[in-house]
């Protein structure tokens, strides 16, 4: 019989500040590269504490620009979208390679916000949608 290597996966709570009021894409840049680095820091810490065998971080939904809020959009995408090959990614990829673990949380691209100029409507919510499915990714692994 195959035995089942077990691991520990991490639900990491963290405080998010949001990019709403930051004035431009710069300083919103400035508030998710600062973020960027304390969550690195909580991951470390949290694996210290947990153990090694923790190969499973969870980062909660809106994790380093908080939501669309007293801002339309378009606004909002402009300072919270990320290139797909961007800084932000790289820096949250080395946090998991660093790590040896596996970080899962949420993200919108630039290039989804930019292919409609008038995004769709979710049925559900009523409110625009200004990333698909598809782009609502941001996993990485420890290799």
């Amino acid at each position: 019989m195959n035995q089942i290597t077990s691991y520990r996966a991490l639900a990491l709570q963290v405080t998010c500040q949001a990019i709403n009021q930051a004035q431009s894409r710069e300083r919103a840049q400035e508030i998710i590269c600062t973020a960027i680095a304390r969550i690195g820091k909580q991951i470390a810490a949290s694996i210290a504490f947990i153990g090694r065998d923790t190969k499973l971080i969870v980062l909660p939904e809106y994790f380093l620009t908080g939501f669309p809020m007293g801002e339309s959009i378009a606004d909002w995408a402009t300072k919270a979208c990320f290139e797909i090959a961007g800084a932000e990614y790289e820096a949250l990829g080395k946090i998991a390679q660093q790590n040896s673990i596996y970080l899962a949380g949420n993200a919108y691209d630039r290039q989804t916000a930019r292919r409609s100029q008038h995004p769709p409507v979710s049925p559900s919510m009523q409110v625009p949608v200004i990333a698909t499915v598809a782009s609502l990714r941001l996993n990485f692994s420890p290799v």
